[in-house]
């Protein structure tokens, strides 16, 4: 053969078969005679020359277009999908969207593409036939890690001997949350978001590429920064219809259930391969769905919902918001067991606890405004209620009872004063009367003496008359006051005594039926 015939050889060659030249560089001169026309191109190949092989366009059968899906000739399309959630932030309650970060893998299996390497190899996803999925309502997704990785020169594709092709990419996404707010802060929230299948992907559970066990979803617990805790996540994948009275739409054929243990996994458990990819409890189960057929309408596609119920982390509230207020209420029955009389420190006790439960109160103001009442609500006005009320007993008590008064005895009338002039000169008359003949001179008497002790027999005698009439009306007047005084404080003092009691019962009876019923209704 001549050199002109071997050059027009080579050129029709490379024409119509563009991965020889490869092969004609690379492969040895001789190969098993078992080895296909690919394995030819790229089976004698190191990863790294597949790869780049791959990268420049080269590699890929003759027959195969990216813009046609694997056995198209049929209804659908399996994908496999396994989701591993690798971050989740806090859930905003006046935006109700909470932003997460997870990583989507996609697996399917190409006939067109069985045989062509003898190992895993990677693949740009640019050169191969992706499955077209669509997220729904309730994603925005914040970034594509998929087309930012491809860019960037990342691996995100592999393709294995037998055909199938395993893709992988990561999205940031915000993930809105209609939450019901009437148990907060002791609620549970169940979150959904939906990524939907077209063009005939007919989307599964159960991946087996990096998926050690027969589960649909991993979570990083390590990575979930949040006032929530994952308890239990279902997947479920059910046909949908872009006709909104499609029969039978919503009809689920695959669903997994999840329920996660509690503290099983901490933040300092990062590097642990069970937290990082923590599994859970899960349940399969497979039905049958009626529009999920080879004779399925176009207008059928399928879809994947995701439900996390997570539950709130309650030590916040109750550090912040539960333990100051029962404190406060408490401070408030203190009141009780001060003297009535004291009123300067009653009243301020009283006012100060109101207003502080008051301020306590507008803790709880940053919330969305909602047309129902919440648990915190219920929780904020029983405190002010008891408050107000402790404050309100002391009104009543110095209404009915009065102010109680010092109990004094009753001291005695005062006594006449009478002066000693008239005194001695009316023991003079009466001496004379009785000795008319007698002077002071002939006789030598202490006249000082003598009328002044007569003096005083006559006065503790008036004395003694006069106080004995007064006291006894005095004592009766007294003692009738006294008595009055002792029943208004008697009345006084048993509402002290009674608010001790009912006070504290009352408010162990309100905080047993508000626990039951919010903690038994989540």
């Amino acid at each position: 053969m001549g050199t002109q015939q071997l050059v027009y050889l080579t050129i029709i060659a490379t024409s119509f078969f563009p991965w020889l030249v490869i092969s004609t560089t690379t492969t040895p001169a001789s190969l098993p005679a078992s080895t296909t026309a690919v394995g030819v191109a790229l089976g004698n190949l190191t990863e790294w020359e597949r790869w780049q092989a791959f990268r420049s366009g080269q590699g890929l059968p003759g027959n195969y277009s990216k813009a046609v899906r694997p056995n198209s000739e049929d209804r659908w399309t399996d994908i496999l999908c396994g989701i591993r959630m690798s971050d989740v932030g806090s859930l905003s309650h006046t935006t109700m969207k909470f932003e997460a970060s997870f990583d989507l893998t996609l697996e399917w299996r190409d006939p067109r593409l069985a045989g062509m390497v003898r190992s895993t190899t990677p693949i740009p996803t640019t050169m191969l036939w992706t499955p077209a999925i669509s997220f729904g309502k309730k994603v925005q997704v914040i970034t594509d890690g998929g087309a930012r990785n491809e860019e960037e020169g990342v691996i995100t594709a592999w393709v294995m001997p037998d055909g199938t092709i395993a893709n992988k990419k990561r999205y940031d996404v915000k993930i809105k949350c209609a939450m019901d707010l009437k148990a907060y802060p002791v609620d549970n929230q169940q979150c959904s978001f939906q990524f939907h299948g077209l063009n005939g992907a007919l989307l599964r559970l159960k991946p087996t590429f990096e998926w050690r066990n027969d589960v649909s979803l991993t979570t990083d617990i390590t990575s979930v920064h949040s006032a929530f805790s994952v308890i239990s996540v279902q997947i479920r994948a059910y046909a949908n219809s872009f006709l909104d009275q499609s029969q039978g739409k919503g009809c689920s054929y695959q669903t997994s259930d999840c329920e996660y243990a509690q503290d099983v996994c901490d933040f300092e458990d990062k590097g642990n391969s069970q937290c990082e990819r923590y599994e859970g409890s899960c349940k399969n189960t497979v039905q049958q769905c009626a529009l999920v057929s080879s004779k399925s309408s176009p207008n059928t596609y399928t879809t994947i919902e995701m439900t996390l119920k997570m539950s709130r982390l309650r030590n916040y509230h109750l550090m912040e918001i539960y333990i100051p207020s029962i404190t406060i209420v408490c401070l408030s029955w203190v009141a009780f067991w001060i003297n009535r009389a004291a009123v300067p420190a009653r009243v301020a006790l009283g006012i100060t606890t109101v207003l502080t439960m008051v301020t306590q109160s507008t803790r709880v103001v940053g919330m969305p405004q909602v047309s129902y009442v919440r648990a915190i609500d219920v929780w904020a006005l029983s405190c002010q209620t008891f408050v107000f009320l402790a404050l309100v007993e002391y009104a009543l008590v110095n209404y009915l009872g009065g102010k109680e008064k010092p109990k004094d005895k009753p001291s005695a009338p005062p006594a006449p004063k009478r002066s000693q002039s008239k005194t001695s000169e009316k023991m003079n008359n009466l001496d004379k009367n009785i000795y008319p003949n007698l002077s002071t001179k002939d006789v030598n008497i202490d006249t000082e003496d003598r009328p002044s002790s007569r003096e005083n027999n006559w006065m503790k005698m008036n004395k003694t008359s006069s106080f004995s009439l007064k006291v006894k009306g005095g004592l009766a007047l007294v003692t009738s006051g006294i008595k009055k005084d002792d029943n208004k404080s008697d009345i006084g003092a048993k509402i002290d005594k009674a608010a001790r009691i009912l006070f504290p019962a009352a408010f162990i009876i309100f905080n047993l039926v508000y626990w039951l019923w919010y903690v038994a209704n989540v």
